[in-house]
């Protein structure tokens, strides 16, 4: 919205993307006391996620096992997938649950980056816009997982 004056379907998913973000990288959108060139998050992600450097965007407080790997991948995955800065190759809300849930098809045709999480990380975006299945609604994008992680106490470090 910020950078086009516009709200839609796609902005809500580019604004999610950023959230993934925050959330695997224990960075705000903004900051200003980062040095330059990291002031912004997706600025400072986009050359990470396309070089396939995935452990560089994860927050250091985060406990990676081989248990959790495969949730940061598709959270990674996810997040790659929706800050596309051209919109009409950002997936819809439904293909960023389907990465989520674990529900990716079709992987050997991506891209594969280097996380040690066996995902399919990197330029999702072309084999996403084909494989569209029934929308769902945010309301099933905010409750994604509830009742799955509340006894996953190890992946919030609590």
């Amino acid at each position: 919205y910020f950078q086009h004056g516009k709200v839609s379907d796609k902005t809500d998913v580019y604004a999610f993307g950023v959230v993934l973000l925050e959330l695997i990288s224990g960075r705000k959108p903004i900051e200003a006391k980062r040095g330059p060139g990291e002031e912004n998050l997706v600025l400072w992600a986009k050359p990470l996620l396309q070089q396939g450097t995935i452990e560089g965007l994860l927050d250091p407080r985060l406990k990676f096992t081989p248990k959790n790997s495969n949730q940061i991948a598709r959270m990674v995955e996810a997040a790659a997938a929706c800050i596309n800065s051209e919109e009409s190759r950002r997936p819809g809300i439904d293909e960023i649950i389907g990465i989520l849930r674990g529900e990716e098809r079709n992987c050997s045709n991506r891209k594969k980056s280097t996380f040690p999480g066996n995902g399919c990380v990197i330029d999702c975006y072309p084999q996403l816009q084909q494989t569209r299945s029934e929308m769902r609604s945010h309301l099933a994008l905010a409750m994604l997982g509830v009742s799955e992680f509340e006894d996953d106490d190890h992946l919030y470090c609590r």
